[in-house]
């Protein structure tokens, strides 16, 4: 991707009205979807997603992290495997990598990725 291009990013949080029928769809964006432009949209704000982040950010990106939350490993005591951060809370892993990725000028948005559609010059 050339630094001129733009990605459009419609993020959506979905709700007890959509029906499973509008997972997926990319032909249209949901009621109420935010237009975003940015050259990266990371989906997910856990640790893989905001490490992909600052890396990007740091290669002078403009990175928007698509996040809804809930991270699966909110229950654990701890975080394992991550250098330097070993038994770290999980909650707290996300809250310093946030903060990290904010310093470096990323983006974040409440919401889910429904779908994805384009070329590789043209993608939205």
């Amino acid at each position: 991707m050339t630094d001129n291009k733009r990605s459009h990013i419609q993020p959506h949080t979905r709700d007890s009205s959509d029906g499973p029928h509008t997972a997926g769809r990319a032909d249209a964006p949901p009621p109420g979807a935010e237009h975003i432009e940015a050259e990266v949209a990371v989906v997910g704000g856990g640790s893989a997603g905001l490490a992909a982040a600052v890396a990007l950010a740091r290669s002078r990106r403009d990175v928007v992290v698509i996040d809804a939350g809930r991270p699966r490993n909110a229950p654990a005591e701890g975080a394992h495997n991550v250098l330097g951060q070993e038994g770290i809370a999980p909650l707290e892993l996300l809250a310093r990598g946030r903060a990290e990725a904010e310093a470096y000028g990323v983006r974040f948005v409440s919401g889910r990725a429904t779908g994805a559609r384009g070329t590789i010059d043209d993608f939205h």
